[in-house]
């Protein structure tokens, strides 16, 4: 999850999230991969979703929009029973000042180093073929039905392939 506004700015965090047998009638388990200071999330990664959704009609966009909302959460009311981090709800409630910096340093660490050993998404230098897909996507209609991803992805590829193998 990309935070783009907020305390966390501009933190990179990784999440599971575990489904059982029983969805969407049991809710889903979610847990941080990316260490979180912030009173709904637990110190192992924990996220307690039960007061977030009805479990009648859970959609997993709606546990995502909950993960969303909870980096903007800076007013947690006492007695919430999704806090399973109660050092960070005392901190939050006593000196919002200092939650609100060990929130951006929160952010900046998981910008600063922001893969996570087994996560299938690494991110690394981007490159020329970066910066051409970048152009492409913000210079060119590329939203007709009839756009060929494929065809692009693969002659993108190819050149860049080609373009390494001249070097």
């Amino acid at each position: 999850m990309f935070i783009r506004t907020g305390p966390y700015t501009p933190g990179i965090f990784h999440f599971d999230v575990t489904f059982s047998d029983e969805f969407p009638a049991q809710l889903p388990t979610i847990r941080f991969t990316t260490p979180v200071h912030h009173p709904f999330v637990g110190l192992d990664g924990s996220v307690n979703v039960s007061g977030a959704f009805n479990t009648r009609d859970v959609k997993i966009t709606d546990a995502f929009e909950y993960l969303k909302v909870l980096f903007c959460m800076t007013e947690i009311p006492a007695g919430d029973v999704r806090v399973l981090n109660p050092a960070a709800q005392e901190q939050l409630a006593q000196d919002r000042g200092a939650f609100l910096r060990a929130a951006k340093d929160c952010g900046m660490a998981s910008f600063r180093s922001p893969n996570v050993d087994g996560c299938a998404v690494r991110f690394g230098p981007t490159g020329a073929i970066h910066q051409e897909l970048k152009e492409f996507i913000s210079g060119t209609e590329w939203t007709a039905p009839e756009f060929r991803w494929d065809e692009y992805f693969d002659g993108l590829f190819k050149r860049h392939r080609q373009d390494k193998a001249q070097r």
